[in-house]
């Protein structure tokens, strides 16, 4: 899942002005990722946007105040993100109608402060992290935002104790002393 997103951030989505070559692919979804807190989904998060940004996308944190004065940044995004949502900014996001048409290839009207509205088709990847799913906000949602809400679920600290494994985070900070490469 997280490489279809990424791979959709980078090459975007099929039936656009893309340059010839590129994947025809019809991937329409958004990344719901869910997991206790510390075990690097933030961490992640901000070295993918590094990246993606170091080879020239664009990635944009996405709104938090969901009205159409807030949705501009989608025109020109690779990559929109939502970093530790709240239970009741998930249900606020997942029933927004553009995030629907955001998955969906849709078109979404836009209007920033002072200027007039105007339809924009936006493009970017969408991901979302939390620490808790409320699945509950899932009942009454539009069957086409459902369709396209993948959730990933990541190891608890108790799983990964059981594994031998460290969390995410920690795992960069030991790479990044041993290489001698700060982290940020």
């Amino acid at each position: 899942m997280l490489m279809l997103v990424i791979a959709r951030a980078v090459i975007g989505r099929s039936g656009n002005d893309v340059a010839e070559g590129t994947v025809d692919h019809n991937f329409r979804s958004m990344a719901l990722i869910v997991g206790d807190p510390g075990l690097g989904k933030s961490t992640f998060l901000y070295y993918l946007t590094d990246a993606l940004e170091h080879l020239g996308f664009v990635c944009k944190a996405g709104p938090t105040n969901l009205n159409q004065f807030a949705w501009a940044a989608a025109e020109h995004s690779s990559l929109m993100h939502w970093d530790d949502m709240t239970e009741d900014f998930q249900g606020r996001l997942l029933a927004n109608n553009n995030i629907k048409s955001i998955v969906s290839g849709g078109p979404i009207m836009v209007e920033p402060k002072g200027e007039a509205a105007y339809e924009i088709k936006s493009n970017p990847a969408l991901v979302a992290l939390t620490n808790v799913a409320n699945y509950m906000h899932l009942i009454g949602l539009d069957p086409g935002v459902l369709s396209r809400v993948n959730h990933l679920l990541t190891y608890s600290k108790e799983e990964l104790d059981e594994r031998g494994l460290m969390p995410l985070r920690e795992h960069w900070v030991a790479e990044s002393k041993r290489l001698g490469v700060p982290i940020r």
